[in-house]
């Protein structure tokens, strides 16, 4: 299976400060990989995500999902809003993996780090820092394209299929005693799933 790569080292480099040496390359291609499928995918579901990297591959322009991707400003219900896409989420979990493990090299003697006499590793509490602080940045923006698809929902049906999905599965009933009645969840928006202070129509 050919992998598709959403993002580029370059797209990394243009929001945080990176080296570009070959083994700095290696490493990035690899968290990139993850963040994909571990961040992005678990976001967006399996057929939203796979969707959007079948527009991506066939068209690097995203005709379909370029908004969504790339980000966008718009308006909802007389409010303008901007966010800055799935692109720029990616970048950040990307960067995120990378930071946590930049430090260290596998070699044939084990997990090691290099030291020269004119540089010393970071502390484990700054590196954990960075860490915290490229995850809350990447769980910002986010939050964002998660409000953008939800005010948005009637252009992306694989998104509503999605929170369908998750509040099917999350919605909980309870037997009433002696019997077989069921008594149903709370109120949940249709929409984004949420059970309050939702932004929607419904």
């Amino acid at each position: 299976m050919d992998i598709i790569q959403l993002i580029k080292i370059e797209d990394i480099q243009a929001l945080k400060p990176i080296s570009m040496n070959l083994d700095v390359t290696k490493k990035l291609n690899t968290f990139i990989q993850e963040a994909q499928e571990f961040d992005v995918m678990k976001f967006l579901g399996d057929e939203f995500y796979i969707a959007l990297e079948t527009d991506f591959a066939a068209q690097p322009t995203l005709e379909i999902y370029g908004d969504l991707f790339n980000g966008c400003s718009y308006t909802y219900q007389g409010v303008q809003y901007r966010h800055r896409g799935i692109k720029t989420m990616l970048v950040y979990y990307s960067y995120a993996r990378y930071i946590a493990n930049t430090q260290s090299n596998q070699t044939a003697f084990g997990n090691v780090v290099k030291i020269t006499p004119d540089s010393q590793p970071v502390s484990d509490k700054t590196i954990t820092r960075q860490v915290d602080q490229a995850l809350s940045a990447a769980a910002k923006y986010q939050a964002d394209v998660y409000d953008y698809l939800c005010r948005n929902s009637s252009q992306y049906s694989l998104w509503l299929n999605r929170v369908a999905d998750r509040v099917q599965k999350s919605s909980i009933r309870v037997s009433a005693v002696g019997g077989n009645r069921k008594v149903g969840s709370s109120y949940c928006c249709r929409t984004c799933g949420r059970y309050s202070n939702c932004n929607c129509n419904y």
